[in-house]
């Protein structure tokens, strides 16, 4: 929970319905199965002297939306401190990239940013159709440094 901003209720520890893949907290967005969108969100400095980056966290998506279209996603984006979305499109999740109730291990790479102060933001995304649950836990960035 340390360090991250989010919607209202995103970051939870309760081990209820949906339990954290380890320790007490995880964010939770959406699963409301209404229109709705949460975010989360930390800005964070990737080293100067580093030659890698890399953010790694572990996603978990349940849905009872079973159809073939992305109704509701989750999207991950790189910003700058004023919100304004950097580089190219990052993941884009949706309901089509169920887990079957399982965290998943994704990996992003930063290392374009080193050096920058920048905003990593998670958007949940939910139509008014069936819910989608978008669970993250255990992200942690990484840089190698020579």
């Amino acid at each position: 929970a340390s360090g991250w901003s989010a919607s209202s209720g995103v970051i939870s520890n309760s081990q209820n319905l949906k339990p954290a893949r380890s320790g007490g907290w995880k964010a939770w967005l959406d699963g409301y199965g209404q229109a709705h969108t949460d975010t989360l969100y930390q800005q964070v400095t990737p080293p100067a002297d580093a030659c890698s980056a890399t953010l790694k966290f572990w996603l978990r998506i349940d849905t009872v939306d079973t159809g073939a279209t992305p109704n509701d996603t989750l999207t991950f984006t790189v910003r700058n401190t004023a919100g304004t979305i950097l580089g190219t499109p990052l993941p884009v999740y949706s309901n089509r990239d169920r887990t079957g109730g399982l965290y998943v291990e994704r990996n992003v790479d930063l290392s374009a940013y080193i050096g920058q102060t920048i905003r990593l933001q998670f958007t949940g995304v939910e139509n008014a159709s069936r819910a989608t649950s978008f669970l993250i836990d255990d992200a942690e960035l990484s840089a190698i440094v020579p």
